[in-house]
């Protein structure tokens, strides 16, 4: 293979510039390396020698704290309460660096011992066989024991023993023990500024990693032998590192702390500089090549020119010349090749010239020709072309398509033939050929006859192309009349689609000006659409009305939307009417809008009707807030009596009594409560009937409700000998969001129910937590009993209103049959269901759900626990209480409980006399009832509050105590 002479010369010149930079670049790039290793080992010597230093002042620290304990003298002759108090101060310092501290006789035994694993006081340990407490007795300085390593957790920690000098004797009477961490060293060592990948690790003298700067790296690996070698060898985290280490001597043994940097990463510098010599080795082999090629071009380029010209003349470009750049033989060669192309070109330039031209002319002719032919043949209007006495000479094919007929029909025929008679005959066609070669464009509108002898409207225009010879365009316009015609019907239809259209239309220019209206808008208007046409809204309705008209045409034409709205009109008769607009933008051909077109309703008449059914609507508000007003009259004046049977029956049963009294109490008291339940629930069924009941949602401690309304049966449940026993769910949640005062009704019902139709067993109450959705937290309860049990064939009528099984049972357990029909009722408003599993004389399992939402805390374990009674406290500190109470029965009950609590009880009748007794003494809680004849609680209350009855008295707490509120009221 032929290789040229640029080649050659290439390859040697690259050659001699590429090898000395290779060599040159390899030896600067080994010497970077050997002394960045060097000086990676020196940095990496410093960093393991600060560490040690770390580890050592650190440990002198802790010795140091405990060296504290000494300065409290005399700490040896402190009581143990005060020793403890001591040494829980040290374990309680900040950052926590003691685990455990403890103090110990000399012969090993605890006599304190504090720990923060058990939170404060931890159990006391014999430590007489320890080998180190054994060489700390013999010490008189702090001792520092071997580094222990967690087996689970991997923590790293040291004992240190510190002897307790009695001052008396100057021997040692106690040794103070602290185990403590080693993670707060190891956080000074790791704030250090460390270089590029580097760490440091610690060992033990038996080659464990007992701390590591990285916390993914496992502690306690016996990976490494000692002594630690130096230098570049195999590290933790890199088979190639840089190594460096420390001996660090404490309590008699020996620990190592290594520096370590993976080699790749030392050495980071030196190949950053052997990249930036082979960067500049590969920069100077550009630049040779560059300068080989420039050079070699500037030498080869004539000859090369040439060549390449005589290629060119050979093939027959003569016009091509050869470059002379030089006076030397190749230059002198180009000028007399030059000169020979010359004198060709001379010879043939004649010829090809008017060759050229004669090809030209063709060509033109030709292009011509064509362009005439496409667009005579290809037009979309018809063609004509006649002569200068009006006879036609060719036809085009659209012509022949609006005329319906060949060409050969056309030719010979004058153009005035194909005209109706009448057009021609007033404007005959002939007339105008003068006027058309001289110059003049013509047109009018013919009609032309087709072959079949039909005429059809048509566009007619002439322009003469040569002085024989003109040039007539025929424009069929008969889909043009259609489509004016359709379009001037459309016209006609939306006038009548207006006039006939019952409601009010109007429309509007860009300008805001008045375009039309219909015949329904003149009648609520008041003017004709002659009186409006071209007027604004301010040249016709009253300024304040106009004002807001405008407005909303500036917003709609702005928006370009629909705009739908309410306002008032006053109509040309000064009446005004409310009106429905709805109004929208239109626009014209080129998108722009071009105005707006708006349609109202007149709803005065349905804005009476909503005015009428507003006033209807607060009327039965009206009567709803009497009814509410009644029911809670009825319930004080009801239950404010069954409150004092209640608490007086209570209060004597506690008294010394026979039994036969003993049992006519008790009679009493169960009466009371089931009228006061019959009370109850017919109260909320007459609300939940009425729609008046609403739930009070608030965040609320779900076990505490639970076991406040389980333990109020207590004592009815102790009373029959019944066992009544509560079951919580271990994950049962502490603190969710709902009705809590609904929820202790529903359970009050379904407990009250089993304790009423069970005779012997027991009674239990359940709640599970449900799988929920994210949004809400669902719970299950169950009531057990081991009662009388239901038969499958009753339990669907169960929570129907006013039912009970049958009439056996309503004799022998009485009731209203409301309970389980409003317990459905107020579940299924806290967003559960309600059912009941039971087998006749097996008992009964009442069961139901409710979804809760808002916070959810876990709850801990909870056993199953039996429900007490709460027991009325007597043993706090006495009391100075007011109670204001108008009922008389009321004021003795609650008067003697309290007395019998220990307290000192006064009692008012009013808010008056609530406040002149609050004006002359002190008291430390006031019991408020609120409704009450004079001045009721609630007046009685703010004054106390504005400070009427002294400023320290108005900061007394108040409590209201009522009958008159139901239950979702508090």
């Amino acid at each position: 293979m032929k290789q040229s002479i640029r080649a050659r010369l290439i390859t040697h010149f690259l050659f001699l510039a590429i090898f000395p930079l290779l060599a040159v670049g390899a030896v600067m790039g080994l010497q970077g390396l050997t002394v960045q290793r060097e000086q990676a080992l020196v940095l990496e010597r410093e960093i393991a020698k600060q560490a040690s230093l770390h580890i050592s002042n650190y440990v002198m620290e802790l010795a140091d704290l405990m060296a504290l304990a000494e300065k409290v003298r005399p700490f040896a002759g402190l009581s143990r309460e005060s020793q403890e108090e001591v040494l829980h101060a040290l374990l309680s310092l900040e950052h926590k660096p003691f685990e455990e501290l403890a103090l110990a006789d000399m012969n090993g035994r605890d006599l304190v011992r504090v720990s923060l694993r058990y939170g404060g006081n931890a159990p006391l340990t014999d430590r007489s066989g320890s080998e180190e407490f054994a060489k700390a007795r013999n010490e008189r300085d702090t001792f520092t024991g071997q580094v222990l390593i967690h087996p689970v957790t991997g923590e790293a920690s040291m004992c240190l023993y510190r002897p307790i000098i009695d001052p008396d004797t100057n021997e040692a009477q106690y040794m103070l023990l602290a185990k403590a961490r080693l993670a707060p060293a190891w956080g000074l060592i790791a704030s250090m500024e460390l270089g590029n990948e580097q760490s440091v690790f610690l060992m033990d003298s038996q080659g464990r990693i007992v701390a590591h700067t990285r916390p993914d790296i496992a502690r306690g690996h016996g990976e490494f032998t000692l002594p630690f070698p130096e230098g570049v060898g195999q590290g933790l985290l890199s088979n190639w590192s840089v190594l460096s280490s420390q001996r660090l001597e404490l309590g008699g043994q020996t620990l190592t702390v290594v520096a370590e940097q993976p080699l790749r990463a030392a050495l980071d510098q030196a190949v950053d500089a052997s990249k930036s010599v082979l960067l500049i080795i590969v920069a100077s082999l550009a630049l040779a090549v560059y300068l080989a090629i420039f050079t070699l071009r500037r030498i080869l380029r004539p000859v090369q020119n040439l060549a390449e010209v005589a290629k060119a003349v050979r093939e027959g470009d003569i016009t091509r010349r050869a470059v002379a750049e030089h006076p030397d033989e190749i230059g002198d060669l180009a000028l007399t090749f030059n000169d020979m192309t010359a004198r060709l070109a001379e010879t043939m330039g004649g010829l090809r010239g008017k060759i050229d031209e004669l090809s030209h002319t063709q060509e033109r002719l030709a292009h011509s020709e064509r362009r005439f032919r496409g667009l005579y043949e290809h037009s979309s209007e018809g063609v004509l072309l006649m002569d200068s006495q009006g006879v036609i000479r060719d036809a085009n094919p659209r012509a022949m398509d609006i005329l319906t007929c060949s060409k050969e029909y056309l030719i010979g025929l004058t153009v005035g033939e194909l005209f109706h008679p009448q057009d021609n005959a007033d404007s005959p066609f002939e007339e105008n050929i003068p006027a058309l070669l001289s110059g003049d464009i013509l047109r009018m509108e013919r009609r032309l006859r087709r072959k079949d002898g039909l005429y059809i409207p048509a566009e007619v225009g002439g322009r003469a192309v040569t002085n024989d010879l003109i040039q007539v365009l025929i424009r069929d316009r008969t889909e043009h009349r259609k489509v004016q015609q359709a379009l001037d019907d459309q016209v006609r239809f939306l006038e009548a689609l207006l006039k006939a259209t019952p409601y009010p239309i109007f429309y509007k220019d860009k300008e805001l000006r008045f375009l039309g209206c219909n015949r329904a808008y003149e009648d609520i208007v008041g003017y004709r659409a002659e009186d409006i046409l071209g007027k604004r809204v301010y040249d016709i309705f009253p300024r304040q009305y106009a004002d807001v008209y405008h407005r909303m045409d500036e917003e709609l034409l702005s928006s370009q939307g629909i705009q739908t709205y309410e306002g008032p009109l006053v109509n040309g008769h000064g009446e005004e009417r409310q009106l429905l607009f709805r109004k929208a933008a239109f626009h014209d051909a080129e998108g722009k809008v071009a105005g707006l077109v708006g349609v109202f309703i007149d709803i005065t008449k349905r804005k009476a009707a909503e005015e009428e059914l507003r006033k209807a609507k607060q009327a039965a508000e009206d009567a709803a807030q009497s009814k509410g007003q009644f029911l809670a009259n009825m319930s004080h004046e009801i239950r404010t009596p069954l409150s004092c049977i209640i608490g007086m029956s209570e209060l004597t049963l506690e008294s010394s009594l026979d039994d036969e009294q003993q049992e006519s109490l008790e009679m009493i008291l169960d009466s009371a409560l089931s009228l006061l339940d019959i009370v109850n629930d017919i109260l909320d069924f007459t609300r939940i009937e009425a729609k008046g009941l609403k739930l009070a949602e608030s965040d609320f401690d779900l076990v505490k409700t639970v076991r406040k309304t389980v333990r109020t049966f207590a004592t009815q449940a102790s009373r029959r000998g019944l066992e009544l026993a509560m079951d919580l769910a271990p994950d049962l949640p502490q603190v969710v969001h709902g009705d809590p005062v609904r929820l202790s009704q529903v359970l009050r019902n379904l407990i009250s129910n089993a304790l009423k139709f069970t005779d012997k067993g027991s009674v239990t109450v359940q709640a599970r937590p449900l799988d929920s959705e994210a949004q809400s937290l669902g719970v299950s309860f169950a009531v057990v009993d081991t009662g009388v049990g239901v038969p499958p064939d009753k339990t669907h009528a169960l929570f129907d209103s006013f039912t009970q099984l049958d009439s056996s049972y309503s004799k022998k357990y009485p009731g209203t049959g409301l309970g389980l029909a409003i317990s459905k009722k107020l579940v299924e408003m806290m967003g559960g269901r309600i059912w009941l599993e039971s087998t006749s004389t097996e008992g009964s399992a009442f069961s139901f759900t409710v979804a809760f939402t808002g916070p959810v805390t876990a709850g801990q374990a909870r056993p199953k626990e039996k429900a007490m009674a709460p027991p009325l406290v007597k043993d706090m500190e006495p009391l100075r209480i007011l109670f204001v109470e108008d009922n008389r029965i009321s004021q003795i009950f609650l008067s003697d409980l309290l007395t019998g609590a220990g307290h000192n009880v006064l009692s008012a009748a009013n808010g008056q006399e609530a406040l002149d007794l609050l004006r002359g003494e002190k008291f430390d809680v006031v019991l408020m009832d609120i409704q009450m004849p004079v001045m009721d609680g609630v007046e009685a209350t703010k004054r106390i509050r504005a400070g009427e009855v002294g400023e320290a008295a108005s900061k007394t707490p108040i409590v209201a105590l009522t009958a008159y509120a139901m239950a979702e009221d508090k």
